[in-house]
């Protein structure tokens, strides 16, 4: 089980109390960045004692994450070249606990009579850069930490698009989301749940080769009551069947949390997003890690994906946007950049939900 522990949940609330108090007061939905693979090498900003205690919490967490390391990674991507491969054994383990959403719940025994801290003190100059290279290396469980961000979702305002995260760069990607305050409908993240294994294969299948999956376009609802602007007899005739989804609208699920819950979800796998608030009478907050699949890393095993930037795919490493861009805003990522979702994740284009 992961379990946040109670020394590290003091270690949050002072972040948020003190430099990430941004997160308490803003109006619309921003990331405090944490930590940002390759973003801070040439970073020369003080680290605070508390960013770098929960820099710590999320290293211990994402180091005692377990899962079966990309068992099932070459069966997206390489449906027409291999659709032999293309089991009905993984399509019936798409919704899987292990391939879906894991839920861990808080150990309340253990919540209470904290009042001092031991994670890591001190700031010298050296202890930050050895914590960094720490969070740059591969786990010993096969994972590598793409980023740690604190997020907040306040009342009133729209949802995101849907998307797979970083599905540009890395193919199997998790997000350990712990949850700071509740998690309910109405104010959580949001995950779409296909018919069944075989359509979300297929969703993700071209998704990843076009950077995005277009409603009315690449998937047609046979439930969708309103009119469409194209024919759907048109759009399939003139399209490969291996080109067109077929099927009814995929299944809303809120991810409902109690404070310190942790959820596992594969996001690369199923499209998500912060769901709208305009029911809600709080401000949501969450502290995230995605971790990618060491190997996954931008290798020929994405070939299929056409990727927005011009960078070879060997050419370098990956880099974390969001925490580059903050650096220069008191580590706060705007609503503008992250609900940008063209640049490193994969985006179904239009409206359901």
């Amino acid at each position: 089980m992961l379990r946040i522990l109670p020394e590290e949940r003091v270690a949050i609330l002072h972040l948020i109390e003190n430099e990430a108090s941004h997160l308490t007061t803003a109006r619309e939905p921003v990331h405090y960045m944490i930590y940002g693979r390759n973003a801070e090498h040439n970073n020369i900003n003080t680290v605070s004692d508390n960013l770098r205690k929960v820099r710590r919490a999320a290293l211990r967490l994402a180091s005692q994450f377990q899962n079966d390391v990309s068992r099932n990674r070459r069966c997206n991507g390489h449906m027409e070249e291999n659709k032999e491969n293309r089991t009905s054994e993984f399509c019936d383990d798409f919704y899987q606990p292990q391939n879906y959403i894991q839920m861990h719940k808080a150990d309340e025994s253990r919540s209470s009579g904290v009042t001092s801290l031991n994670l890591m003190e001190g700031s010298d100059a050296d202890a930050v850069d050895d914590q960094n290279k720490e969070l740059d290396k591969v786990l010993p469980n096969g994972k590598m930490i793409i980023s740690i961000r604190l997020l907040c979702s306040p009342p009133n305002y729209k949802a995101q698009n849907f998307h797979f995260d970083y599905g540009q760069d890395f193919e199997t990607v998790h997000t350990m989301f712990v949850a700071i305050t509740p998690s309910v409908v109405g104010n959580s993240t949001e995950l779409l749940r296909w018919n069944d294994g075989e359509v979300a294969t297929k969703a993700r299948h071209i998704s990843r080769r076009r950077n995005r999956l277009v409603i009315d376009k690449d998937v047609i609802f046979t439930d969708n009551k309103e009119p469409t602007s194209t024919s759907e007899n048109d759009v399939i005739a003139t399209k490969k069947p291996d080109d067109v989804i077929v099927t009814r609208k995929p299944d809303l699920i809120s991810l409902e949390m109690e404070q310190w819950d942790i959820a596992v979800v594969k996001t690369s796998h199923h499209f998500h997003r912060r769901g709208d608030t305009f029911a809600s009478n709080f401000t949501r907050l969450m502290l995230n890690i995605d971790l990618a699949d060491a190997p996954d890393e931008r290798l020929t095993e994405v070939d299929d994906v056409v990727r927005n930037d011009v960078k070879d795919v060997e050419d370098d490493d990956f880099v974390c946007i969001d925490t580059l861009r903050s650096l220069t805003e008191e580590r706060i990522c705007g609503t503008e950049i992250i609900d940008n979702m063209y640049e490193q994740d994969i985006v179904l284009v239009g409206k359901l939900y």
